[in-house]
């Protein structure tokens, strides 16, 4: 069910990007919009105490981008609204909060085509830079995916490589193409040695980071996408997602084994979350002939496999974010292809894995999701990207624990 094609057609389409010129017939929905001069996509956000910070891209007439963070209000109301740039393009992939309240945020930083950085930024409640550091390899494409703040306070940015470890078991010139890339830092933006952290680590093929969870026994849970061929289940072949733990110097634990998640198509990984009960819930996305399906996973808080398998969502939707119901299952948000333009899909998922209901928001150009979150009161709140004629603008949508606009 489509929620907001005629909300979109009609507010947006003369250009407004702020929510004081939305029609009248939705005003009372919470539907709003953030955005300045050029292009701005909707990333990721976190809740504060009073309000939420929402983390985007925004792209000059020139074709330059840089970091924005918004500041709002609890009912949406834009408080301050910052941007972080330099020469170079720079793009957010996620953020977190540290225990002081700062934004430390993991990003790419594109220096020319063929030279890629990843960069975490630090930056303080206010929306003003503390510091920002630069990790990356000359030549190379480094880039960046998630961010972790540690039990003891480091940051750790996860994303991939092609800076590829060329002494690994298995490794081809022609086909090793990319590797994990992991950046630990201390919370001063220190980065710590090989000795203390192992930056680069991969199998023989393609591979990249996506996601990475600390347990409560200080190990970690790298999760992400690989073609390195299976070596047990003849079933998956082609890419597929992968769940690795590394002891608490980033290396791979030799008593726990590499589980790949995935079919005969191909399976690339979005997000990891732990659940309520200490487990961990992975999202990706199933292709097979151009038709994209949702893929999730599941293991328990030791690593033993649960379940896997594609969700039956109708349409050909990409999976982006995942989060916990407190009610029971789990709320999707993807991107769904409908008659060659793209919309956001937010699905309620039981946790056996059939879905309870989808709605979809959209309007008539391309529209992209970011990150689902559930609040305290079991309303749904998501940020996006809404195309208009000319521009693309941020959007924030609260919806009610039924996926219904929430007034």
């Amino acid at each position: 069910m489509r929620i907001l094609v005629t909300l979109l057609s009609l507010s947006l389409l003369l250009g407004c990007d702020t929510e004081s010129n939305i029609d009248p017939r939705f005003e009372d929905y919470f539907v709003k919009y953030y955005g300045e001069e050029g292009n701005q996509t909707g990333v990721d956000i976190k809740v504060l105490s009073d309000g939420f910070v929402i983390l985007g891209n925004s792209t000059s007439a020139d074709g330059d981008q840089d970091i924005i963070l918004i500041k709002v209000d609890n009912l949406g109301n834009q408080q301050w609204i910052n941007s972080f740039g330099g020469n170079s393009s720079e793009s957010a992939a996620a953020m977190e909060i540290d225990a002081s309240g700062n934004i430390i945020i993991a990003a790419t930083v594109s220096t020319t085509p063929a030279d890629q950085d990843v960069m975490i930024l630090k930056v303080d409640p206010d929306g003003v830079q503390i510091d920002s550091a630069i990790f990356g390899s000359l030549g190379e494409h480094d880039v960046a995916n998630d961010i972790l703040i540690t039990q003891n306070g480091d940051y750790v940015l996860t994303g991939y490589t092609t800076n590829v470890d060329t002494s690994k078991p298995g490794y081809l010139e022609s086909t090793d193409l990319q590797d994990i890339l992991s950046v630990r830092t201390t919370s001063d933006l220190v980065q710590l040695p090989p000795a203390a952290w192992r930056r680069i680590y991969g199998f023989p093929g393609v591979d990249s980071g996506v996601g990475l969870m600390q347990k409560p026994d200080g190990s970690f849970l790298f999760f992400g996408t690989t073609n390195k061929p299976p070596t047990i289940n003849s079933q998956q072949a082609g890419f597929n997602m992968f769940l690795f733990p590394a002891a608490a110097d980033g290396i791979a634990l030799s008593t726990a084994e590499l589980q790949l998640f995935g079919t005969l198509s191909n399976e690339t990984a979005s997000k990891i979350i732990q659940t309520d009960e200490g487990g961990y819930i992975m999202l990706g996305t199933s292709t097979s002939s151009g038709l994209n399906q949702l893929y999730m996973a599941r293991v328990r808080s030791n690593n033993d496999f649960v379940s896997a398998g594609t969700i039956g969502v109708d349409g050909n939707v990409e999976g982006a974010s995942i989060a916990e119901a407190s009610d029971g299952g789990f709320l999707v948000l993807g991107e769904i292809l409908e008659n060659n333009n793209t919309n956001i899909a937010l699905s309620r998922i039981a946790s056996n894995g059939s879905i309870r209901w989808r709605q979809t928001f959209g309007g008539i150009d391309n529209d992209m999701p970011g990150t689902v979150i559930e609040l305290e009161n079991g309303e749904i709140l998501f940020v996006g990207t809404v195309t208009l004629e000319s521009q693309s603008k941020i959007c924030l949508i609260k919806a009610t624990n039924s996926g219904e606009l929430k007034p």
